[in-house]
């Protein structure tokens, strides 16, 4: 197991080519049990799948300020089968403060799980909102199972609760 702890432990440039990162622990010690109290696990600024529907890849995220952070750069990373916020058993709770945050462009396209039964990431016991999505660009959720964060399991904008917009033309808030 590749293991992270301290500020930042994968950072991403915009200009890198694809990154793949699968079956790590990040947050935890080698075990997946403990809280090493670390800062940010994942900083993406480009193109990225992070995890698999292959349990042997799905990457432990747990014990981090940040879980994952998707610059306003990166134009397409894929979060698939990832366990956020819990030991490696999944029973028990380490915590991100905050598991997944997106600020999206324009043109960019990301994907936190997918249609297959396996695809979906556990988001669960962040002391705030599971995850926050920020800026004009377009993240779809699909399978996750995202609960018993502080806040909101999905925060649109940072700021809280969104009133639905009947009867417009777009597809969101």
């Amino acid at each position: 197991k590749n293991l992270q702890a301290g500020v930042t432990g994968i950072r991403q440039l915009a200009s890198a080519s694809t990154l793949g990162v699968h079956g790590c622990f990040l947050g935890t010690n080698a075990a997946g049990d403990t809280d090493l109290s670390a800062g940010r696990a994942l900083d993406l600024g480009g193109v990225a799948a992070i995890g698999s529907a292959n349990p042997a890849e799905r990457n432990l995220i747990s014990g981090n300020a940040e879980g994952i952070v998707v610059q306003a750069t990166s134009t397409g990373v894929n979060i698939k089968g990832n366990l956020l916020g819990s030991d490696a058993s999944g029973l028990n709770l380490l915590p991100n403060e905050r598991a997944i945050e997106i600020t999206a462009q324009a043109i960019a396209n990301h994907l936190v799980g997918g249609t297959g039964a396996s695809d979906g990431n556990r988001v669960v016991g962040s002391t705030l909102s599971g995850i926050r999505l920020f800026g004009e660009g377009r993240a779809t959720w699909q399978r996750n199972r995202i609960y018993d964060n502080g806040g909101l399991g999905i925060d649109i904008g940072g700021d809280g609760i969104d009133a639905n917009d009947p009867g417009d033309g777009d597809t969101g808030p």
